[in-house]
This record gives C-alpha cells, structure tokens and sequence, in this order.
C-alpha cells in the first residue's frame, strides 16, 4: 500500500508540473497587453502555435460533422478541396489525433460547456505529460524511484518537447513519444516477464500500439526499426554468451508476425480510414517532382539545427547526466554488472534509438523530437547512480540533505528552462481580420495565393489556396514563386490564372508532350507572357505543336472564364521573399537559380543620420549616402509608414536599397528584383497594372487581380 502510494504521488507530480506549465503559457508571459491583445482570439486563448495545428483542427471538425477527414466524399474518395486548388488533394492524413481529440471533446461535454477548438487546444497539455508517467514506469525497472521520478520531470521539461506541445499547439508531437514508450513499454514489459500468457499479451499489446501509431504519424516505422535492431544485435549478443536466444527469437517472431498482420491487414481493409486515395496525377510521381527546384528547401523545421539549437533543444541537463549515463553503462557492460538479461536489452534498445536520434536530428531540426527520451533514459541511469553513492552515506542527515539539494535543484532548474520560451502564435489578429473580410466581401471565395506556410489557416476558414504546407510540390512553388519574381506582370497575372483555374493540369499535358522539365518551363514562360492568339503561334511555329494540342494547351493556360484571385501579403514576407527569388529565378539547365540580389537586415545601432544594419548595410541620412559589403548602390528608398522618400547614390551600380525607417528593417536587392510583383506589392505596397488593393489592416493586405 505504502509503494503505491508513492509511485501514485510521483506519477500526479510528474502529470501536474507537465500540466500546469504547458497551460501557464496561455497567459503569453513574454507580451505586454496590447500584444497579447493581437495574440489572442476572441476566447481570450492565444491563436494556435503552428500553421499545421489549423490543419489538424479542421481534419478533426471533419470528423466531427462528416465521419471522415476530408471536406468532401464522392463515394470513392475523401477529398480536401480546398488546399492545393483547384484540384484539392486526398484526405489521407493518419487519423487517430482526430478521433483522440473528438473522444475527448466528447467526454468533457459531458461535464462542462466547451467547444471542439477548445478541447482540441488543451489537449497537447493534457496528453504530453503522460509521456513523463510512461518514462517513469520504464524506469522504474532499471533505476530507483527517486530517478526514474527525475526521468519524468525532464522528459515533461525538455525544450524540444515542451515547446511543441503546449496548450494551443495541436499536432501529433504529443504522441510522436508518448506512443513509442508505450510500445517500448510493452515489448520490454514481455521480455522481462515470466509467465508466458502474459509475456505474449504484452508482445501484441506492443503491436497493437505500433497498429496505432502507424495511424497517428507518418514517421511510424522509426520506433518499429529501432526495435528490430536492437533485437538483431541483441540476438547476436546472445550467440556469444551462454545464454539462449530461443525464448527471445519466438518473442520477437510473435512482435513482426503481428505488427505485420495488423498493419497489413490496415493497408488492405483500412483504405475506408484514410489510406484511400487516387495516385494519378503527376504531382504525386517522383520522376516529374525531381527536376523542379527542391521546395523543401525553404521549410525551416527540415533545414539543420545549429550547434546551439542542437543543444538547446535537447536541453543542457540532459546531455550532461546523458553523456555520463552512456558511461555508466558502458562500464556496466565491461563489468558485466546486469540485473539480469532485460538490462542488456534495454540498454541497447536506449543505445540504438539514442544513435539513430541524433543522427536523425543533426539532419532536421524535426527529428529533434525523438532524439530526447534516450538521453533522459541514460540521465536517469547516471542520477541513479549519483544517489546510490548518497545513499551510502553514514550520517542520516547529510544523506536527507544531499538527497534534497539535487532533487530540487533538478526539478528547479528543469522548470526554469521551460520559461524562457517567447512562444509566439502562428497568426495573429491582422490574419483573422483578413479571412474575416474575405469571406464577408465575396459571395464565393477567391483562390488566395500567399506564402504557404499560412496556407492551413485559411483553408481551415473555408478559403481556397494555390499552396499550404500539406502539399508543397515543386511545380506548383516554382510557379508561384516565378510569378512573384518576374518583373513582368503579364506572365505574373497569367501564371495566377493558369494554376487558379487549371492547376497543374498544363504543366502536365506539356511534360507528357516534350517529356523534358526544362523545355516545358521554357514553352509555358514563353506563352505565358503573351495573348492566347500569339501564344497559338508560337507553339506551332516554333515548337512544332499541332493544332489540336495547341488549342487543348491554350484553353488551360489562358483559361476563360477567369476565377477571382486575391494576393495576401505581409511584413512577415521581408524576410522570407528571398525564396521567392531563389525559386523564381531557377535555371533548369544548370539546376540552380540565377545570380540575384536579396539580403534583409534588421538595424543594429542607430543615431540622428547614421543607421547600420545586420546585413552589413549603412545609411547615412545627412549626407544621403549607403553602402552593403562595401558597395553603393544605384538608389536608396526609404519607406515611411505615408510616404517614400527615394535619392540616387550611384547610376552604375546594380543594387537597390529599401530602408523601412519604422520598422528598423532594410533590404538589398538588384534593379530587376526590385522591380518584381513581390517587391512592388508586398515590400512597396504599390498597387499596380494589373493588382489594386482592396484591404490593408496592421501588417496585412489584400491584392485582387483586375
């Protein structure tokens, strides 16, 4: 009764210091009252934390209201119709975090009013912590409780973690780790036990879970690959000692069997759940995406951590009593100092996830989150052994003493490292202004064309966009990011209207056609500066086209009628325009993009006249003078929040500076970027031929096409 209870008091301690504080930064600690005004929607909850948590809460208002995740069923398929217009996408997103987040909505109406976004926005704070509680449970097999208590707190105090799974950041990051302990849990469970009922309920309990897992996140197979490694080596492991492998061979052979009976018997009666979906279109095919310019480059959480954010992420008390756990062990293993054989077993699962974690995270940034759980395991084994040595300490005092110092100095400096995060919403009110007069003003959404890392947000507002992060293909990015690029805005206006009304629809007749991405860009940026009559002409007479393709061609590339298209622009595009010119200005033949000038700055010191910046850039207000890198440029703009001001500083340079006096900002780019749709509409705010503004509110405005 007594153990019970203790164990009982850790796992509330664990669940309620992961809860508190993830449901603590609601109140947006780090902004004053005006900004968490902007920050927070009319509920008084900050917006949700990433443009994926939109996605997320309108597959699971799908659910909801239509039984399925897609907004629309044709009997065959579960589609998403407004991402990715005009064709939409297939709705074949892993389900379980929709059928999670509705059960609870569910079960909390039974008891109080609440909302589906709201249930949906508190329930990463209410599922992460129990990640701790699993750790904890597994530990408990290998270390004391007063570790494995320890283990807990850091795994619900990890930045990586932490920070992606606060109230309001609705995602799958929360059972990313949660699901995988519980496997590990199960497996690990099995192979320690005696009795062979239960060791074999545990082994399909483990593959019911990977089942499930596979049904939560696409990355499923890593814990699934993890484990069959560590039961490869361990078998081996096994050959050389005196000990049998047999036991474990048909335990792990019961793992595959059903793992694979489930998960295949998933893929063959489950197409009903989500993995139901047409593979026809070219944007879906490998050998068409991959000679367009790499989208994903421009995706921040895919790029490589820094050295800092490596460590920061993982958190410095981790790596540290990490680093001396893997030593630990390993002198553990030298001395053969085991438990018994599950001991081996688990170290070597925790060496292997530890391995491919981080060898995973130095790679993406987005791998961090599996990277952690290892290294709390290993800090757990190290705490285990700091306190053992406490332990044996004579006096009793002392021993409290010591006990007591290092508990709460890791508890305190766990928490402290949870608050330093300046955690900002994905959008903010000028974004829901925005999509509020979108759809009061037009009877029929217009198709938005926006940076796509916004993109769910709309869609989840009913309003169709060309590009969100569900489905970022080449094609359709270059396309985009060439018609924001070019200064020619005949070809910026009809590419909108050839992907806002046919889509990749011509980009594929043509590819079919000439069977080379080049020639294919080359032909459409030729026809697509021009009227559909002259474009006739010059596909038959300077490409050889026949008559009849040349018209089936035309009719998607210069389609009639036209749809309304509207371009939302904004501050935050400064900084991120220059993928618009490394996508835009792509050469196909040589597989990189054209020279071009885009370096953005943000101001470093400043006086009356003399301004410098975090690009290497300086003005001089008094004698009307600039340089970057030591070069001056052809002229200087400077923007004011009701007017410009614009001065010539040397007529042979190529380099055009935009100063946002205000905004503390500046902006280096070349004569023909600067004269761009991007840099008229969205870093100008000049309306021009062919886009007039229709809205301007904060920070965002609205661009329709005449």
């Amino acid at each position: 009764m007594q153990e019970s209870l203790k164990v009982f008091l850790f796992i509330s301690i664990i669940f309620f210091t992961g809860f508190i504080l993830r449901a603590d930064t609601v109140n947006l600690h780090h902004f004053n009252a005006s900004e968490k005004d902007y920050l927070t929607d009319f509920q008084g909850l900050p917006y949700m934390y990433d443009a994926d948590c939109y996605y997320n809460y309108r597959v699971t208002l799908n659910y909801f209201k239509n039984g399925h995740l897609g907004d629309k069923y044709n009997g065959k398929f579960r589609w998403n119709i407004y991402s990715y217009y005009p064709e939409g996408r297939p709705a074949n997103y892993p389900p379980f975090i929709a059928w999670l987040a509705v059960f609870f909505y569910n079960f909390l109406a039974l008891f109080v009013n609440i909302t589906l976004y709201e249930a949906c926005f508190w329930l990463p704070a209410i599922i992460a912590p129990f990640t701790g509680i699993m750790l904890f449970l597994l530990m408990r097999n290998h270390v004391d409780d007063i570790s494995a208590f320890i283990a807990g707190i850091l795994v619900v105090t990890t930045p990586i973690y932490f920070s992606r799974t606060v109230a309001g950041f609705f995602d799958t990051d929360m059972l990313n780790v949660l699901i995988p302990l519980i496997i590990v849990l199960f497996f690990h469970g099995g192979i320690r036990t005696e009795n062979l009922f239960k060791k074999y309920i545990k082994c399909i309990l483990a593959a019911v879970f990977l089942l499930l897992f596979s049904l939560t996140w696409n990355g499923w197979a890593f814990i699934f690959i993890i484990i069959v490694l560590t039961s490869l080596i361990y078998v081996i492991v096994l050959k050389g000692s005196d000990k049998s492998s047999t036991p474990f061979i048909q335990f792990f052979a019961v793992f595959i069997l059903f793992s694979i009976l489930f998960i295949g018997m998933l893929k063959l009666f489950g197409a009903g759940i989500y993995l139901n979906f047409p593979n026809t279109s070219l944007f879906l095919k490998s050998n068409f995406n991959n000679n367009w310019p790499n989208a994903n480059l421009s995706v921040s959480e895919l790029s490589k951590p820094s050295f800092i954010e490596f460590v920061w992420f993982l958190g410095g008390l981790n790596i540290g009593f990490g680093i001396l756990g893997v030593i630990v062990v390993v002198l553990n293993l030298l001395s053969a100092k085991l438990k018994d054989k599950s001991d081996l077993f688990f170290y070597l699962l925790m060496s292997v996830w530890l391995f491919v974690g981080l060898i995973s995270y130095s790679m993406s940034i987005r791998f961090g989150i599996i990277s952690f759980i290892p290294l709390v395991a290993f800090s757990s084994i190290s705490i285990n052994k700091i306190i053992g040595t406490v332990f044996k300490l004579k006096n009793n005092f002392i021993r409290i003493f010591i006990l007591f110092l290092i508990i709460s100095s890791l508890f305190v400096i766990s928490v402290a490292q949870t608050q330093v995060f300046k955690l900002r919403p994905a959008v903010n009110d000028d974004f829901v202004d925005a999509a509020a007069f979108i759809n009061k003003t037009f009877s029929s959404p217009p198709v938005l064309v926006m940076d796509w890392s916004y993109g769910h947000y709309f869609t989840s507002e009913g309003i169709p966009v060309l590009m969100d992060g569900g489905c970022l293909t080449p094609q359709r990015n270059y396309w985009i990011s060439r018609a924001l690029s070019t200064d020619n805005e005949t070809l910026s206006k009809n590419i909108l209207i050839m992907l806002s009304c046919s889509g990749d629809i011509p980009i594929e007749m043509l590819y079919k056609r000439t069977g080379n991405i080049s020639l294919t860009a080359t032909i459409l940026n030729e026809i697509l500066s021009m009227d559909k009559k002259d474009a006739k002409s010059i596909l038959m007479e300077k490409y050889g086209m026949n008559p009849n393709f040349s018209n089936q061609l035309l009719n998607f590339t210069h389609p009639y009628p036209k749809k309304r298209i509207v371009i939302l622009t904004g501050d935050h595009e400064i900084k991120s325009g220059y993928w618009n010119f490394y996508y835009g200005y792509w050469n196909f033949a040589k597989s990189q993009p054209q020279k071009f000038v885009y370096s953005e700055g943000e101001i470093t010191s400043t006086n009356d006249t003399l301004k410098h910046y975090s690009n290497n850039m300086s003005l001089d207000l008094k004698k009307r003078f600039a340089s970057w890198n030591g070069k001056r440029p052809y002229e200087v703009i400077l923007v004011y929040k009701n007017h410009k001001d614009e001065f010539r500083v040397y007529n042979e340079s190529n380099l055009v500076f935009i100063v946002f006096m205000e905004k503390n900002r500046a902006l280096v780019v070349d004569k023909k970027s600067k004269n761009s749709l991007f840099i008229k509409i969205s870093v100008l705010n000049e309306g021009t031929e062919h886009f007039k503004r229709i809205y301007a509110n904060g920070h965002v405005s609205l661009w329709e096409l005449r």
